[in-house]
Protein backbone atom coordinates (compact mmCIF):
# COMPACT_ATOMS: atom_id res chain seq x y z
CA UNK A 1 0.00 0.00 0.00
CA UNK A 2 3.53 1.95 -0.08
CA UNK A 3 1.38 3.84 -3.35
CA UNK A 4 -1.32 4.55 -1.58
CA UNK A 5 0.66 6.09 1.26
CA UNK A 6 2.55 8.50 -1.56
CA UNK A 7 -0.72 9.58 -3.19
CA UNK A 8 -2.23 10.19 0.27
CA UNK A 9 0.57 12.45 1.36
CA UNK A 10 0.58 14.62 -1.77
CA UNK A 11 -3.10 14.91 -1.94
CA UNK A 12 -2.73 16.18 1.81
CA UNK A 13 0.26 18.43 0.96
CA UNK A 14 -1.47 20.00 -2.01
CA UNK A 15 -4.56 20.54 -0.10
CA UNK A 16 -3.92 21.35 3.28
CA UNK A 17 -7.26 22.83 4.25
CA UNK A 18 -8.47 18.96 3.50
CA UNK A 19 -9.54 16.54 6.20
CA UNK A 20 -7.27 13.51 6.15
CA UNK A 21 -10.85 11.66 5.42
CA UNK A 22 -11.16 13.53 2.08
CA UNK A 23 -7.23 12.93 1.20
CA UNK A 24 -7.89 9.28 1.44
CA UNK A 25 -10.96 8.98 -0.22
CA UNK A 26 -9.15 11.31 -3.09
CA UNK A 27 -6.45 8.67 -2.77
CA UNK A 28 -8.25 5.43 -3.26
CA UNK A 29 -10.31 7.29 -6.45
CA UNK A 30 -6.79 8.32 -8.17
CA UNK A 31 -6.19 4.69 -7.51
CA UNK A 32 -8.65 3.70 -10.09
CA UNK A 33 -8.37 6.13 -12.25
CA UNK A 34 -4.74 4.81 -12.74
CA UNK A 35 -5.89 0.83 -12.57
CA UNK A 36 -8.03 2.01 -15.22
CA UNK A 37 -6.22 4.00 -17.54
CA UNK A 38 -3.24 1.37 -17.08
CA UNK A 39 -5.65 -1.91 -17.92
CA UNK A 40 -6.64 -0.17 -21.05
CA UNK A 41 -2.80 0.26 -22.34
CA UNK A 42 -1.99 -2.96 -20.98
CA UNK A 43 -4.64 -5.61 -21.17
CA UNK A 44 -4.98 -6.72 -24.81
CA UNK A 45 -8.50 -6.70 -25.40
CA UNK A 46 -8.80 -10.06 -26.45
CA UNK A 47 -8.10 -11.62 -23.38
CA UNK A 48 -11.42 -10.68 -22.12
CA UNK A 49 -14.81 -9.93 -23.26
CA UNK A 50 -16.28 -6.25 -23.81
CA UNK A 51 -19.21 -7.15 -21.20
CA UNK A 52 -17.00 -8.53 -18.83
CA UNK A 53 -14.70 -5.52 -18.67
CA UNK A 54 -16.31 -3.53 -15.46
CA UNK A 55 -16.31 -6.70 -13.50
CA UNK A 56 -12.87 -7.66 -13.84
CA UNK A 57 -12.08 -3.98 -13.66
CA UNK A 58 -14.16 -3.79 -10.01
CA UNK A 59 -12.25 -7.26 -8.45
CA UNK A 60 -8.91 -4.96 -9.73
CA UNK A 61 -10.15 -2.51 -7.45
CA UNK A 62 -10.96 -4.84 -4.63
CA UNK A 63 -7.42 -6.76 -4.52
CA UNK A 64 -6.19 -3.18 -4.99
CA UNK A 65 -7.35 -1.86 -1.55
CA UNK A 66 -6.24 -5.23 0.09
Amino acid sequence: MKLLEIRFQEIQETNPKWSSYLCFATALHKGEKNIRQEFNCLVDKEDYADNEKEDILSHLFTMSKK
